[in-house]
């Protein structure tokens, strides 16, 4: 080993007086980012959609992926007349202290709770359906309307008034048909105010991920009120339900897909940020004194080298790794079996990465000197010449 070494000092003091320049040593390299950065999930839950691909430029603010959420719907005509939750809200927490996520006044303002002991004797009259359109009448034949059973309990039933103007505490007759036949009545009930609706939130635990309605809104039932995810955020910080990157680079990795569960925290993508991306080459230890720290090279990317127009580009070493790319037993085989001469190291170059540049490009390098490296100073102006 060290008449090897002892020689390739001597061959570099041959080269270095024979006028062998830097400039004709080459190295290949290719574009890495030793750097990356990565992205972690802001709140858990199931991943319904992946927008972004492994490989793409991405900026910050740019979704990632996007979890399902439980999206809550309006079950009744109304207007909402209060709101006590916004996004980034615990579900539970706004639960407890006012027993619902919003609330809605029914345009329905009369319900009753009816029997079918009232109903005409006939076997039909005795199954009531969820959601039938019924018609009502007043025990004095002064009022009219209409509505649709919302709830079934033996022979009980509730009945929410969707037409006509009644008296609160007045006695009242459901029918199946709106003649109001003998034969179609189905119960009886007194008339009552319709209470409002607290709308809550399916299951415990989770946050507001969006809310769709503001105070006021006259909505319908079955419109689309607010959406809820089942992980909490950090102090009421809402990012909606989509993960987002934080920063600007180049997508290396996607950690997500659709299907899978996701908890806060958890590192989604990893991202080269584009001012870190650097060159690496493999150096062989007998060419390590042309790619020193700090030494100024030239650059030029294979992929559009016959190009007319393909300029180099400049470089600086920025170290060289002082462990060897491929161990070397003491007999002289490498690793893998095959014989070894001499061991190689892996140096890193600093460039600016321009828009064209991508991870794995592949490039030749040329060390320059100095004096080489340096733009040439402006030639200063004649001075003139007193008569």
């Amino acid at each position: 080993m060290k008449i090897r070494t002892l020689f390739a000092l001597l061959l570099a003091c041959v080269l270095m007086l024979t006028g062998f320049a830097l400039a004709d040593y080459e190295f290949d390299a290719s574009v890495v980012c030793v750097q990356p950065d990565y992205v972690t999930a802001t709140i858990g839950g199931t991943v319904g959609e992946v927008p972004a691909l492994a490989g793409q430029l991405i900026s910050a603010g740019d979704v990632l992926a996007r979890l399902n959420t439980t999206k809550v719907y309006a079950s009744v005509d109304g207007d909402v007349t209060g709101i006590f939750c916004e996004p980034g809200d615990s579900t539970s927490a706004v639960a407890e202290r006012y027993n619902a996520l919003l609330v809605i006044e029914p345009d329905s303002k009369y319900s009753l709770t009816a029997s079918t002991d009232y109903a005409y004797n006939a076997s039909a009259n005795k199954y009531i359906h969820v959601g039938e359109q019924v018609y009502l009448l007043s025990s004095d034949g002064s009022s009219s309307g209409a509505g649709f059973v919302t709830a079934v309990n033996g022979t009980d039933f509730t009945v929410e008034a969707t037409s006509g103007s009644f008296t609160i505490g007045n006695t009242v007759y459901v029918y199946r048909e709106a003649v109001h036949t003998a034969k179609s009545r189905i119960g009886r009930g007194e008339i009552e105010r319709a209470g409002n609706v607290s709308v809550t939130a399916q299951g415990e635990g989770g946050s507001v991920a969006a809310l769709h309605v503001a105070e006021g809104d006259h909505v319908q039932a079955g419109d689309l009120l607010l959406e809820t995810l089942s992980g909490e955020y950090d102090a009421s910080f809402c990012t909606g339900s989509d993960l987002v990157s934080d920063t600007d680079g180049i997508l290396a990795a996607l950690n997500v897909s659709v299907g899978a569960n996701v908890n806060k925290g958890d590192v989604i993508a990893t991202l080269y940020d584009r001012d870190k991306l650097q060159l690496k080459v493999e150096v062989n230890e007998a060419d390590l004194s042309a790619l020193t720290e700090g030494t100024p090279v030239e650059i030029r990317f294979n992929w559009n080298e016959d190009a007319e127009d393909a300029a180099s580009l400049p470089g600086t070493v920025r170290q060289v790794l002082y462990t060897a790319a491929e161990a070397v037993s003491s007999d002289g085989m490498s690793e893998s079996g095959s014989a070894s001469d001499s061991a190689s190291y892996i140096a890193y170059i600093d460039f600016d990465a321009d828009e064209d540049t991508r991870i794995g490009m592949t490039a030749v390098v040329r060390p320059v000197s100095a004096e080489d490296a340096a733009p040439d100073a402006e030639e200063a102006p004649d001075a003139e010449v007193e008569g």
